[in-house]
């Protein structure tokens, strides 16, 4: 038989109504946190998790977890879980409650409204079997199980709301198999922002312009320049650049020609960066993150890009202004 009954009721009415004594109540407090399951946020993890402590798996509930206990009329009432009170977000609770044949328990779910305990919704069928399915808020919340009549053994199943995925605490909060930022809840999270020296995280696969000191912009020319690097004043699509990230840490810059920077050795006639149709060793580049928010583009003679004033693109094995380039998506 399932009962779900929403009451407001005073710390004190609620007290007298399931026959307990006040001072029991006053017991658990969570102003002091000394009878919390856990604390505030890390609440969940464990209530979903006490099957190590004593709870056990249902299978009947799916997501929930089956407490055991003994309980004579009398008695008072059980607390659960594990004889303690938890935090839960806004959702669904639910609990299930089945006792002995010939006994009476009664099921109570109970939430903290800042001064005291106060019943939420109860389940009160003339025998032991009983559900509460309650939608409430977040907070505190504590279960109770009471004996009208009868003694005898009860197993309690119960279920929390779902926790959402909180990033950056190593925990699979919400329990879909990955955590923090292997979760695509934390997608869009500032904890898992790549840090802005991680050139890869920021911007693989991303079109991107680089713009010199000179406030120009690096330009792969068309087949009638020679597929020659140079510099521009604007940045339009000779001047985008598409990043790839290689396996081996390197990154490779696509050009609007289905062609990749490419950087020849120091010596090489003609001009040092030109294109080249495959990715290569000179076609692969290292990015290196400066103190002033630039990027130094390492090539693969451990030499920097450098744009000349010229409008030329060469390479040097230092890094003063002209190797620093500003990244524009």
């Amino acid at each position: 038989m399932l009962i779900t009954k929403i009451q407001s009721v005073t710390f004190i009415a609620a007290c007298i109504a399931l026959g307990i004594g006040c001072a029991d109540m006053d017991e658990l407090d969570p102003m002091d946190g000394s009878d919390a399951l856990v604390d505030g946020e890390d609440s969940i993890d464990d209530l979903q998790s006490i099957e190590d402590d004593g709870g056990i798996a249902s299978s009947s509930c799916a997501g929930c977890i089956t407490y055991e206990g003994t309980i004579s009329s009398g008695d008072g009432h059980d607390s659960h879980p594990d004889g303690s009170y938890f935090y839960a977000p806004a959702g669904m609770h639910q609990g299930i409650l089945s006792g002995e044949a010939g006994t009476d328990f009664d099921l109570h779910l109970w939430k903290w409204n800042g001064g005291g305990w106060t019943s939420v919704a109860d389940s009160q069928s003339p025998d032991s079997n009983e559900e509460i399915n309650y939608d409430g808020e977040s907070g505190y919340y504590v279960w109770r199980v009471s004996p009208y009549s009868g003694s005898g053994s009860y197993q309690l199943q119960l279920g929390i709301p779902p926790r959402p995925e909180l990033c950056g605490d190593g925990i699979d909060n919400d329990g879909d198999g990955a955590a923090d930022c292997d979760d695509s809840d934390c997608a869009d999270s500032p904890a898992c922002a790549p840090a802005e020296d991680d050139f890869c995280g920021n911007y693989d696969g991303e079109s991107i312009a680089l713009r010199t000191d000179l406030d120009t912009y690096v330009r792969a020319g068309s087949g009638n320049t020679g597929y020659v690097v140079n510099q521009a004043a604007t940045a339009r699509g000779w001047e985008h650049f598409t990043v790839e990230c290689q396996d081996d840490g390197t990154v490779a810059f696509a050009t609007a020609h289905n062609r990749y920077i490419r950087a020849y050795p120091p010596g090489h006639p003609g001009p040092h960066i030109r294109q080249q149709t495959f990715v290569g060793s000179q076609e692969r580049f290292t990015p290196i993150w400066q103190d002033d928010g630039t990027w130094a583009i390492q090539t693969a003679h451990g030499s920097y890009l450098r744009a000349h004033p010229n409008n030329s693109m060469m390479h040097q094995f230092a890094v003063g202004s002209q190797e620093r380039f500003i990244v524009e998506l």
